[in-house]
C-alpha cells in the first residue's frame, strides 16, 4: 500500500554526456548547502508529524530504468525527503509531496545541474519558508462537493510502469492553437477524450470523467517558496454526451478560466485550512489522526478519474547547464486508486509526456497516444519496461 501511494514524484534531466557520479555528489551537496530546506527529515510527534533539518548530506545512487520509480521516502526518520538517482546520461530527483511540489523540486534540480555543469550556483533572492496558504488565504464560502467520478477498471500490478512520449513542442503548440487552447489544455482534453473512449467501450457512461489538474499558485499570488504551493482544479466531461475532442477542448478552456481564478482557488484554500485549524483535530493523537486521514484521502479521491500535472516550458540558467541538458521528464506521483496519471514538461523544442500506471493493461496509454497520433503529431515512445 505505501509503495503504491508513496506521495513521491520524479523529475529527470537527460544529459548529452554520461553522468559523472563524483561530480553529481558534489553538485547535490552544494545545492543542499544553498537550499537546506531540501535536507529536511520527517519526524513523528504526539499529535503531528513535523519536519526537522539535521546536519545532512544527500546520497546519490545508480538506478536502472527497470527499478521501480517513486518509491516511498520518509520511512526512515533520518532519511531526507528527496533522493538523487542516476543512470547512464540521466539524473533523477525524487521528492515527497510532504516537502515540496513540482515547481519547488524543479528549482532544486536546476541548482544541482548548474553546479554539475559549471561548478557554481547563481545566487537567488531568499524565499520565506512560512505557510503561504495561510498567508494568502481569505475566508470564503465552501466549494460544492463533486459526485464520484468514472474510474478505469481492470486489474492492477505492483510495478509502477512509466511510458513516455517525446513530441516536438512547436508541433504541439501549433496543434493546440488549431483548437484555440493552450498546450496544457489540449493535453488535458486528449486525456479526457481517451478516457471517454474507454468508458464508452466499457458501457459505463453515467459518471463524469474528471481530471485533477494542479495549479501553481506562485504565479497567481506573485510569491516564491520551495514548499508546496498549489491547488487543484477538476475539469470534466460526461461520456454519455460523446463529445468531440474540439468540444472537450472548449470545455476545459472555459472550466480553467473560471476555476483557476483567485476567488475560486481561495474558496478551496479556505476549506483545506479549516481542517488544520480545527482545535479538536489539532489535539487528536497522531495514530488516530493518520487512520482517519487515510479514510478521508479515499473519500477525497472519489471525484477524480485521473491526474494531469504540467510543469510547462522550463529553461536552465544560461551557460553550461543550458547546453548540458538534452531534455527533461516528469513521472507523476503513483496512485493505485486512479491506476494511471499523466505528466508533461517541455525543454528546448522537446515536450515529454509521461504516463505512470499500475494498470495491468496498457489500454489508457494506447488510447491517449492514439489521440495524438490521429491528429498528426509524431511521437517517440519509450518505457521503463523496455529499457534495462
Amino acid at each position: 500500500m505505501k509503495r503504491r501511494l508513496s506521495g513521491v514524484f520524479r523529475i529527470s534531466a537527460y544529459l548529452f554526456d554520461e553522468v559523472n557520479p563524483t561530480s553529481l555528489a558534489e553538485a547535490s551537496n552544494a545545492a543542499l548547502a544553498a537550499n537546506p530546506y531540501f535536507g529536511m527529515v520527517l519526524k513523528k510527534g504526539l499529535f503531528w508529524r513535523y519536519l526537522e533539518t539535521p546536519p545532512a548530506s544527500l546520497k546519490i545512487a545508480p538506478a536502472p530504468e527497470a527499478q521501480t520509480a517513486c518509491a516511498p521516502l520518509g520511512l526512515n526518520p533520518e532519511e531526507p525527503l528527496v533522493r538523487i538517482l542516476f543512470f547512464k546520461n540521466k539524473i533523477a530527483l525524487e521528492a515527497s509531496h510532504i516537502l515540496t511540489d513540482g515547481t519547488g523540486a524543479l528549482g532544486f534540480l536546476k541548482d544541482i545541474l548548474q553546479h554539475y555543469a559549471e561548478g557554481k550556483i547563481n545566487p537567488k533572492a531568499s524565499c520565506e519558508l512560512h505557510d503561504k496558504y495561510a498567508y494568502h488565504c481569505r475566508k470564503a464560502r465552501k466549494p460544492s462537493a463533486e459526485n464520484p467520478a468514472w474510474r478505469m477498471g481492470g486489474r492492477t500490478t505492483n510495478f509502477y510502469r512509466l511510458t513516455s512520449a517525446l513530441v516536438s513542442a512547436q508541433s504541439l503548440l501549433e496543434k493546440s492553437a488549431g483548437f484555440k487552447v493552450t498546450a496544457g489544455q489540449f493535453l488535458c482534453a486528449c486525456q479526457i477524450f481517451a478516457l471517454q473512449n474507454m468508458a464508452i467501450e466499457a458501457r459505463d457512461t453515467a459518471r463524469a470523467i474528471r481530471i485533477c489538474v494542479p495549479v501553481n499558485l506562485r504565479k497567481i499570488f506573485s510569491d516564491e517558496t520551495p514548499r508546496n504551493f498549489f491547488l487543484s482544479v477538476y475539469p470534466d466531461a460526461y461520456p454519455f454526451q460523446k463529445l468531440s475532442l474540439g468540444q472537450i477542448c472548449l470545455r476545459v478552456k472555459e472550466f480553467m478560466a473560471h476555476q483557476a481564478e483567485p476567488e475560486a482557488l481561495n474558496a478551496t484554500m479556505s476549506r483545506n485550512l479549516n481542517g488544520e485549524r480545527n482545535d479538536f483535530v489539532r489535539h487528536v493523537p497522531l495514530a488516530v489522526k493518520e487512520a482517519a486521514l487515510r479514510f478521508v484521502y479515499r473519500l477525497n479521491m472519489r471525484p477524480t478519474s485521473s491526474l494531469f500535472t504540467n510543469l510547462g516550458k522550463v529553461s536552465m540558467p544560461a551557460g553550461a547547464a543550458q547546453k548540458a541538458v538534452m531534455r527533461l521528464e516528469v513521472a507523476p506521483t503513483p496512485n493505485y486508486f486512479l491506476k494511471a496519471s499523466l505528466a508533461a514538461v517541455t525543454f528546448a523544442d522537446t515536450a515529454c509526456l509521461t504516463i505512470g500506471s499500475y494498470a495491468e493493461s496498457s489500454d489508457f496509454e494506447e488510447k491517449f497516444f492514439d489521440v495524438l497520433l490521429s491528429h498528426g503529431l509524431d511521437l517517440n515512445v519509450y518505457s521503463n519496461t523496455s529499457n534495462g
